[in-house]
């Protein structure tokens, strides 16, 4: 491979090239380049060692072609440099940097520069292997056309080693990194920030906001989420109704909407509807035993599922016989199916989006004393309170923020518990402990691993590096919920960890979009594993913890959870 060169002592346009990687990132620099396909396969290769966030600096000196220069390209090491013919494309060369992975790619012309024109004088100064001097090199060092290219390793939040182990993974990264470029398929790059102070910073500091289109001056700015549920299948005309989520609006419309629906969610409010939480956790215990095949049960598809889905849309008003059918309809649409696509007996299946503005005409017809009901009086008074979109959206929003996360973080909670057996006699022995134990266990293994993206509308300074003015952040929670800088060991897990109250985890959020309906998560992540682990007191995992399926979207989730019940407790 061609020969390794320190860029980041060079003077001139050279200088600090590797340094410009976020946090001062290290990074391959190479001396020489290949052909193209040779390039290519030294990209792939960089990209495959870099880490995430590191950089590739490659100097390319391309040699005039002519007789006399036959003799430079013998020389070992460099009879593969690039012949101008070669070099014409320089599209073509950034398009196999991008190729092989890479993003933020420049390409510099530094012919002039001292450090790359050196490096050739030195080397044709050399003899070759029969010992004769190459003679007279200026002419052909004042010739040779010399440019630089640099180029980021990115994050892909879709890679293995982030679906197995995204809590060391993102720890790994938070340590060499405070900022570090990332992206997916179909998706512009953007920032990720993965330590805690920055994270919180991100989601609570004014200067940053949801909405791409609300960034001054930069209408243009690519909205990543609406470009991840294109090229994820979902149709661009929900894609455009998305616009009237509520996590998606900023300023007065997040003020007005929130506002509209927070009196449901009040910690008072939620405390009421303990009871009913409790017996709803009690029916699905209730017929745990009676599903299990071979002494196994899914605790996922028959607990951690059906507890919160039938909390939310018995608030919200979703009947009882049509919960499955909604539950159904709402996966397909979050799952990236062609929302308009055919049932199997050829008609129109039926989207999230049909069922809800069904249930806005019943409920109008027939109002009752749910949430939908509620929003539907509140549009029909006035509608430039809660316009039609904005009234679906909300509904629809309550209901699938209402159970998704937290059927992940009970169905994590569990495993977590399981594999922890001292920290689950602890809580045993000590059940008052169990409002601290569902805080570490939110920040330990909460699914939700980065929050919604951020876009700044003016130049910020996070760690040192600004982040341009219409530049989408992430704040990564997993990152941040695991920084020893706040949490003492964090990855072990403390069912009684103490730490101060400005500091706690960000699994629900920061600042004007934290999470409405964290009283309610808390409420049924201590039903449901209070009930359990006392109904079920020799649970167990039917299937080594290794052997537990990941799921590979937006979330850090089981796939199944299989668990062998045991002796019921009679006196539960």
């Amino acid at each position: 491979m061609a020969e390794q060169a320190t860029l980041d002592q060079a003077p001139g346009p050279l200088a600090g090239m590797l340094d410009r990687a976020p946090g001062g990132a290290a990074g391959i620099a190479l001396e020489s380049v290949f052909p193209l396909g040779g390039r290519r396969d030294a990209f792939a290769e960089a990209y495959r060692v870099l880490r995430p966030g590191e950089r590739i600096a490659v100097v390319d000196l391309v040699l005039p072609d002519g007789p006399r220069e036959e003799p430079v390209r013998e020389l070992d090491g460099w009879r593969s440099v690039a012949s101008a013919d070669d070099w014409h494309d320089r599209d073509g060369y950034t398009a196999a940097l991008r190729a092989a992975g890479f993003v933020d790619i420049e390409l510099l012309d530094v012919t002039g520069d001292p450090l790359p024109l050196d490096l050739l004088e030195r080397r044709l100064s050399r003899r070759d292997g029969t010992g004769e001097a190459l003679g007279d090199t200026a002419d052909l060092v004042a010739r040779t056309e010399v440019v630089i290219a640099t180029a980021t390793r990115p994050v892909d939040p879709q890679c293995p080693a982030l679906v197995a182990d995204p809590f060391t993974a993102y720890s790994e990264i938070r340590e060499r990194t405070r900022l570090v470029r990332a992206n997916m398929p179909g998706v512009e790059p953007f920032w990720m920030v993965t330590r805690y102070d920055d994270a919180k910073l991100v989601l609570s500091d004014p200067r940053f906001v949801v909405n791409s289109a609300n960034v001054p001056g930069k209408a243009e700015t690519a909205n990543r989420i609406e470009q991840y549920q294109l090229a994820n299948g979902i149709s661009p005309e929900h894609v455009a109704f998305s616009r009237a989520n509520l996590p998606s609006l900023d300023g007065a419309d997040h003020h007005r909407l929130r506002g509209l629906v927070s009196r449901a969610f009040t910690p008072r409010r939620v405390a009421r509807l303990r009871p009913r939480v409790e017996e709803i956790t009690a029916r699905l215990l209730d017929r745990l035993p009676r599903l299990a095949e071979d002494g196994v049960v899914d605790l996922l598809r028959h607990f951690a599922t059906p507890l919160p889905l039938t909390v939310i849309c018995e608030l919200v008003g979703v009947p009882e016989d049509e919960r499955d059918r909604f539950r159904v309809a709402v996966w397909e649409w979050m799952a990236g199916a062609a929302p308009a696509g055919p049932a199997r007996d050829g008609a129109r299946r039926e989207t999230a989006f049909d069922y809800v503005r069904g249930l806005i005409g019943r409920r109008r017809v027939r109002p009752e004393d749910d949430l939908a009901s509620a929003l539907i009086r509140v549009h029909d008074e006035d509608g430039a309170r809660l316009t039609d979109s904005e009234l679906v959206w909300t509904i629809l929003t309550l209901v699938v923020a209402g159970y998704e996360t937290t059927m992940h973080f009970i169905s994590n909670g569990i495993v977590a518990l399981l594999t922890h057996p001292a920290q689950l006699a602890r809580l045993r022995d000590d059940p008052d402990l169990m409002p601290r134990a569902v805080e570490e266990l939110l920040r330990w293994c909460d699914p939700v691993l980065g929050g919604h993206f951020r876009y700044a509308t003016e130049d910020v300074e996070i760690g040192g590096e600004t982040v341009a003015k219409g530049e989408a952040v992430m704040p990564i929670i997993t990152g941040a919920d695991y920084d020893p800088r706040v949490f003492d060991d964090p990855h072990r897990l403390d069912l009684a960890r103490e730490g101060r109250r400005d500091q706690s985890h960000l699994g629900f959020g920061h600042g004007v979009h934290f999470c409405l309906g964290a009283a309610l998560a808390r409420q049924e992540a201590a039903v449901a594993f209070d009930g359990l682990f006392r109904r079920f007191p020799d649970l167990a995992l039917a299937v080594e913890p290794g052997e537990l399926r990941h799921g590979r979207e937006h979330l850090w989730k089981f796939l199944e959870l299989p668990v062998r019940l045991g002796t019921e407790n009679p006196r539960h």
